[in-house]
């Protein structure tokens, strides 16, 4: 018999003991994810769906001797997407029905026992789709360690890490903004002042407004529309849906704008004290006076001075505004785990051999 218990509590999140316990386990969370393991993100998530064929669902997970609650496993339905470059401009569209494990590393114990118990369980009673999606798992992490151990294991489940692992850059904030600066030099630190100071000048009037607000939202659907015009960009939410995070206290973006436009934005949310940045956007017409750089360091002194952050989060990719002095990197990889059906494993199998060739490529050009 199996040593844990696996019930759908989707319908239960609105129960404040539930929510209470589920927030005692996340403060306890060692994931880079966590705020998409929150019992907020889930009510986020359920009460925007736009369609019928989205699909929320929520485990807990409780010992079957003691009856204590020892994880919470939000998940949701997503399409994967895995188009395959044949020349450049033309791909061919894939997307694969996928559920994903929200927060990439579930909210339970790590041990080889629970995961083999609840994937068994997911396969059994409920799993739809034949793949399992973990958007930002570590590669250091226990879980990923313990799904190889699996694979080798199984003939039945078969991992794939979507486009490798990849770095994301990730800044450890101090207490104060003084010692935030103090990381760089003192020509470094001069020559950030001197930008900011040079910026104010050119610009009177200018104002660095913080987002994180229902009332808030207007001044950022403005610079949205400026920026990421929602045409010109998949991941743009409906404007209705900021409210929704800022409701939740998850919504926080800056928009560096004085009276009449914008000049820079940056996109993010907000969970504890971790700040995850989308994307940081300038008026390109103001690139010499260092729009872009003033206004993450303009934040961060409020992230800092104002909301005790003490972590910024870049995410997947190389930051155009990076200090090797401010940031450390971490290695993630969208990590997929399937059944071995043949259709699954051809359309992972084509993907993967595109990527290993075009890096191969790219090294063999860096070479020459």
């Amino acid at each position: 018999m199996d040593s844990y218990v696996f019930s759908d509590v989707t319908n239960d999140i609105e129960d404040p003991t539930f929510v209470k316990s589920w927030r005692s386990l996340l403060s306890q969370s060692a994931s880079a994810q966590k705020i998409y393991q929150s019992p907020e993100f889930f009510a986020f998530l359920k009460a925007d769906l736009h369609s019928a064929r989205d699909r929320l669902v929520c485990f807990s997970v409780k010992e079957r001797a003691t009856g204590n609650l020892v994880g919470v496993i939000p998940m949701r339905s997503i399409d994967l997407t895995l188009d395959i470059p044949v020349t450049s401009s033309f791909k061919i569209p894939i997307r694969l029905p996928a559920f994903e494990l929200l927060g990439s590393d579930p909210l339970m114990p790590r041990t080889a026992q629970i995961v083999g118990e609840f994937f068994g369980h997911l396969r059994k009673t409920f799993f739809p789709t034949p793949v399992l999606s973990m958007q930002a798992l570590k590669g250091s992490s226990g879980l990923f360690q313990i799904l190889k151990k699996m694979e080798q294991s199984s003939p039945l489940l078969k991992m794939s890490v979507i486009h490798g692992f990849r770095d994301c850059h990730v800044t450890e904030l101090p207490r104060t903004y003084a010692e935030y600066q103090a990381k760089f030099s003192s020509k470094k630190r001069y020559n950030l002042n001197r930008q900011i100071r040079l910026l104010k000048e050119s610009i009177p009037g200018l104002r660095l407004t913080r987002i994180q607000d229902p009332s808030d939202v207007p001044a950022l659907l403005r610079a949205l529309d400026k920026f990421v015009p929602g045409a010109g960009d998949p991941r743009r939410m409906p404007d209705s849906s900021y409210e929704e995070l800022a409701r939740r206290g998850l919504l926080l973006c800056y928009v560096l704008e004085d009276d009449n436009q914008a000049y820079g934005l940056i996109k993010g949310n907000r969970y504890g004290d971790v700040y995850h940045v989308s994307y940081i956007k300038h008026d390109a017409a103001y690139h010499h006076l260092s729009v872009g750089t003033s206004i993450l360091h303009m934040a961060i002194e409020d992230l800092v001075e104002a909301l005790q952050i003490a972590r910024v989060d870049f995410g997947y990719g190389n930051p155009t505004y990076q200090y090797e002095s401010s940031n450390h990197v971490e290695q993630r990889g969208r990590v997929v785990l399937s059944s071995r059906r043949m259709m699954v494993q051809a359309v992972l199998s084509a993907h993967e051999a595109h990527r290993r060739l075009v890096d191969y490529g790219k090294r063999w050009v860096g070479a020459r």
